[in-house]
């Protein structure tokens, strides 16, 4: 019961409803996400440590883009 409860939300089949609330768990994710570039300071801040995460970060889905759109 409980994964078919789990398979029926992946699928979308509420559909309005738990749309918009993906929506909206997404719109939090990114604007945590953002935020954290610049939160911290010093070394581990967007200058220091954290250029190469975000780097690292972007670069991992866009090889993978690249992969699909092209080599597939």
């Amino acid at each position: 019961p409980v994964l078919y409860a789990f398979n029926r939300l992946h699928i979308n089949a509420p559909k309005r409803a738990w749309t918009y609330l993906a929506d909206l768990y997404a719109l939090g994710l990114l604007t945590l996400g953002i935020s954290g570039l610049f939160i911290l300071r010093g070394p581990n801040g967007i200058t220091g440590r954290g250029a190469w995460l975000t780097a690292i970060g972007c670069a991992v889905p866009l090889l993978y883009w690249l992969w699909w759109a092209f080599l597939r």
